[in-house]
């Protein structure tokens, strides 16, 4: 009986540890200064997390889709942003933000990293993005596309294209600063 009532408690707890991710699930359109990139993000609980991005310009459309687990272990994943370099990723929850961390499947150095992008959840139900490489940081605002068809979709890159960080001038767009 002791053993039956320790397992339902563990079972408990891990009921409770799964349900402590945000759910990041919806379509998001991110409205750059010559394309929009259409982000649309399944997610299972706090276990694995699919992400299926096309960017589409005036020069034409790529489109990338991928599922990872969130367990912050690097696995074999395909390129992202149109990369060649074979990669791998983690994906991990860290309390509201899912962080991404890409390295090469080359890296002898375990701490070596192409890049990491961070999504977080707003208020509004828009996501936002911090990304970091060698070449800085930067972050934007995808909005979220609250129903189907063309002026939702408007309305979505709409937000975007206004998310300004207004302590910075020089960045063209931005997330609001964390708390």
């Amino acid at each position: 009986m002791t053993i039956l009532i320790g397992f339902l408690l563990l079972l408990q707890q891990a009921s409770t540890l799964q349900s402590t991710c945000p759910d990041l699930s919806g379509r998001y359109v991110e409205q750059g200064e010559d394309r929009r990139v259409y982000i649309s993000i399944k997610q299972t609980r706090c276990e694995t997390i699919e992400i299926d991005r096309v960017a589409s310009s005036y020069l034409g459309s790529s489109r990338e889709i991928h599922v990872l687990r969130l367990d912050g272990k690097f696995h074999e994943d395909i390129s992202w942003f149109g990369d060649r370099e074979k990669q791998v990723t983690a994906a991990t929850f860290r309390s509201k933000l899912l962080e991404l961390i890409a390295r090469s499947d080359k890296a002898t150095d375990a701490s070596a990293f192409l890049w990491k992008l961070a999504f977080e959840l707003l208020s509004n139900g828009d996501l936002c993005e911090r990304f970091l490489d060698s070449h800085g940081s930067s972050s934007s605002v995808a909005g979220r596309q609250r129903s189907s068809g063309q002026s939702a979709e408007d309305e979505a890159a709409r937000r975007s294209s206004e998310a300004r960080d207004p302590s910075d001038p020089y960045q063209a767009f931005g997330c609001p600063r964390r708390k």
